[in-house]
């Protein structure tokens, strides 16, 4: 037997918001009758968001630097680094490093298999 919800999507988020706010209207209530407990759960709740929103930090700066990684290529020869349409495939970093060995500039051998981004 399935159950079927007849709510529409605003009704639904409307009572899960009316549910939220009772939830918080009781925590501060009990807060207030408790002091005594409430104020070290209250800076635990702090001290856990702090860590989650450094995690998120964290994570949105290690994503960067591999998408950097992935799209871009130093080149010694002009000290600086080259950004790149899209991450290279294997192959063409294979022949990147060969036609290197051989004595091509970088900027040569990317414009020729057109990997550079255009600005």
């Amino acid at each position: 037997m399935y159950i079927v919800d007849e709510r529409t999507t605003k009704e639904k988020l409307n009572d899960w918001k009316n549910r939220q706010v009772k939830r918080a209207k009781n925590g501060l209530d009990w807060c207030v009758k408790n002091p005594g407990f409430g104020i070290p759960i209250v800076l635990l709740g702090v001290k856990g968001a702090i860590k989650l929103a450094s995690g998120g930090i964290r994570a949105v700066t290690v994503d960067k630097e591999i998408r950097f990684r992935e799209r871009s290529i130093y080149d010694r020869s002009m000290g600086r680094y080259i950004e790149l349409r899209r991450p290279l495939t294997n192959t063409e970093a294979l022949i990147i490093e060969e036609r290197r060995r051989n004595g091509e500039g970088l900027m040569a051998i990317l414009s020729s298999m057109k990997l550079l981004k255009k600005r």
